[in-house]
């Protein structure tokens, strides 16, 4: 986790998701918890060598404060080992597994990517997070979004689910019972925002802004840093 970014929002909402979603309270006050927490993938095993088809890792992020949880993210990464892998994800008949609802957008998960044929070695960027539990309508402030504004401390934990690999007609779940893969502690910024940056240098970020450390590269599609 190379950056992360945190803020209290206040004001106007007007969401329209990819998927047909629309949410619209523009005439209403809203108070939320915006979080970006930038990603840097790396492909450490090359999957030919285990016999796998395909693989799926899936990932959950906790952001917490010293006067509690704030916000639990959820993304899956996979790749294939030949072109004939078109799956994208996988669902469990027992929801309390890999639960597809907790990593597929349409559900109000965090999503994910599928790199095909992902070379050992590649670092990709990959940015996940939304607007978290908030308040409509003047209804008063939170209790999320009051426990970040009183924080003396904030955390982001990055945890390992498990896996599911594809060999074959074969399929075999790997539980990795929550592994920490990463804890970062952010810094304030700015007047209701929380930051954590080892990628874009502090005089860059002041004239781009917490909210945009990447942009797409226009050869390759990927996303790069802001710089």
């Amino acid at each position: 986790m190379p950056y992360a970014y945190c803020e209290t929002l206040d004001g106007a909402f007007n969401y329209s998701s990819p998927y047909g979603t629309s949410i619209n309270v523009s005439s209403q006050s809203v108070v939320s918890v915006g979080v970006g927490v930038v990603l840097d993938l790396t492909l450490d095993a090359d999957l030919k060598t285990v016999g796998d088809d395909a693989r799926f890792e899936y990932y959950q992020i906790n952001i917490t404060t010293d006067k509690g949880p704030v916000e639990t993210e959820f993304f899956q990464v996979g790749t294939g080992t030949n072109d004939s892998f078109a799956q994208k994800g996988f669902h469990f008949m027992q929801d309390n597994q890999f639960d597809t609802g907790m990593f597929d957008p349409r559900s109000g998960g965090g999503g994910g990517l599928f790199i095909p044929n992902w070379i050992t070695g590649l670092s990709i960027l990959w940015q996940a997070g939304h607007s978290g539990t908030g308040t409509v309508d003047g209804s008063g402030t939170s209790r999320v979004v009051s426990a970040f504004r009183e924080a003396q401390t904030v955390y982001i934990t990055l945890y390992r689910v498990g896996w599911v690999s594809f060999e074959g007609d074969s399929t075999i779940a790997t539980f990795a019972n929550n592994e920490v893969v990463r804890q970062i502690q952010l810094v304030k910024y700015g007047e209701n925002g929380w930051l954590y940056n080892n990628l874009i240098p502090a005089e860059r970020l002041v004239q781009i802004g917490p909210n945009k450390p990447l942009i797409e590269d226009p050869k390759t599609g990927y996303l790069v840093p802001n710089v």
